[in-house]
């Protein structure tokens, strides 16, 4: 009920009841012992971890956007990664001589380059200590740091090189394989899902 005084409007907390003195006793009842659950800290944490877990749920069920969009981004990855594969057999083999000439080749670069760019775009999606990247950094560690050795040891480093990205690509499909069939599980919770907080 509102009651007036001047041009000021209150509340007033008492209302009339047209219930029987039972009734009003049960309602009164019923009203404390709801308050008294919802006001209370163990009520606030249950309703606060269901909600994450439903949203977790949520994030990672076949038909968010998540399950859906990821397996492109890897497949494209593992395309890319397989092409810079093929590009540094090419050179291992027909180049024995000129190793550092790959510095060079525009093959080389554009295959890098185009795997560099969908690796960083992938780095957004996961957690940067994730397995699947391991392989790529050594990779990528070897690269940057080419310039410091000669011919010879190029081969070996290249050699490392390639077959780190390979070792990326089967975890990319092993991934690509979990995620399509939702069985990502335990390590899924305890080592990506601290990212989604991120985007």
């Amino acid at each position: 009920m509102y009651n007036t005084t001047g041009n000021r409007r209150s509340f007033s907390t008492t209302r009339s009841l047209r219930l029987d003195p039972a009734s009003y006793t049960s309602l009164a009842f019923a009203t404390h012992k709801t308050g008294v659950l919802f006001s209370s800290p163990f009520y606030m944490l249950v309703l606060g971890l269901s909600a994450t877990i439903y949203i977790m749920l949520i994030r990672v069920s076949p038909d968010s956007n998540y399950s859906s969009s990821n397996p492109e981004h890897l497949a494209n990855l593992v395309e890319l990664a397989e092409n810079l594969d093929y590009v540094l057999s090419q050179y291992l083999v027909e180049s024995r001589d000129n190793i550092g000439a790959l510095l060079n080749s525009t093959n080389f670069i554009g295959a890098f380059d185009d795997l560099r760019s969908h690796y960083d775009v992938l780095c957004q999606l996961y957690t940067s200590n994730c397995s699947i990247f391991d392989s790529f950094d050594i990779a990528y560690d070897i690269l940057d740091d080419l310039h410091n050795y000669d011919a010879d040891e190029y081969r070996d480093r290249l050699i490392n090189v390639r077959n780190n990205i390979r070792s990326s690509c089967n975890e990319m499909l092993s991934l690509m394989r979990q995620i399509e069939s939702n069985t990502i599980g335990y390590e899924f919770f305890t080592v990506r899902m601290p990212n989604f907080w991120l985007e």
